[in-house]
């Protein structure tokens, strides 16, 4: 079973409607919290605009409206997608101690792929951090650290696994027709690059995020598109970034 039946037909338009509908939100979406806590909070402390994005409370307010935008598409599409994602879960406690493999094997994998790729980058001399992963340091430091972490370790995973395993991959092959192996490349590469086009500096880590997105994108399709699988493996691999942060 390639792609999971949503509505007996028209699968093609649901993944299109999903996927372009979550990505967009997650893209925009925090953009709706912070504009009227940017205005409130520059009027208020009587500052420039550019000043307060400048400033930490502007990191600090970008986390918490990210954090607010990520709760109600899960919980929408929590109720919209519900039968998919109970026909997910009870194939995954019916073949749990597969499903628990898939996710250590691929957790460990991971590990595997960060190491090497982080090995190259040292060989080449290239040092630093994506700035993706640099926001994430300084934001540990800050007073939001609790909503920094439910944000990367529980909503990251569950959001982005819902849009770029389930929503983009369906899109992929249902609408677009597209084979299998080519909507997983297509899949990792917009993963990555969501990860490092803030800054053309960034760009050089584009590889690093590829990699761990091939991982999560092969246990899918070896898990037979159970979403639970590569969001255990995310989750593992963002609890660990932020416990060693």
């Amino acid at each position: 079973m390639r792609t999971q039946i949503i509505t007996g037909k028209d699968n093609g338009n649901v993944y299109t409607v999903s996927f372009l509908l979550s990505f967009g939100w997650m893209l925009f979406g925090p953009v709706l919290y912070l504009i009227p806590y940017i205005i409130l909070y520059s009027r208020i402390n009587g500052i420039t605009i550019d000043q307060f994005v400048e400033s930490p409370a502007f990191m600090n307010g970008s986390f918490f409206a990210q954090f607010l935008s990520y709760i109600l598409p899960i919980a929408l599409i929590a109720v919209v997608f519900r039968k998919v994602l109970k026909h997910d879960f009870k194939a995954f406690k019916k073949n749990a101690l597969l499903s628990v493999a898939y996710i250590i094997g691929g957790f460990f994998i991971m590990i595997l792929v960060s190491g090497i790729l982080g090995t190259i980058y040292q060989a080449l001399g290239i040092e630093g951090d994506s700035t993706n992963q640099l926001v994430i340091e300084n934001a540990i430091n800050s007073p939001l650290r609790i909503i920094v972490f439910l944000l990367v370790v529980f909503g990251a995973p569950i959001f982005e696994e819902l849009i770029f395993r389930k929503f983009l991959i369906g899109f992929c092959e249902e609408k677009l027709k597209l084979n299998r192996w080519i909507a997983l490349l297509l899949s990792a590469t917009i993963f990555a690059l969501i990860h490092v086009v803030t800054d053309l500096g960034s760009l050089v880590f584009f590889f690093q995020y590829f990699g761990l997105a091939l991982v999560l994108n092969f246990s899918y399709t070896l898990s037979d598109n159970n979403i639970f699988v590569p969001m255990g493996i995310h989750f593992l691999q963002n609890l660990l970034s932020f416990i060693v942060v």
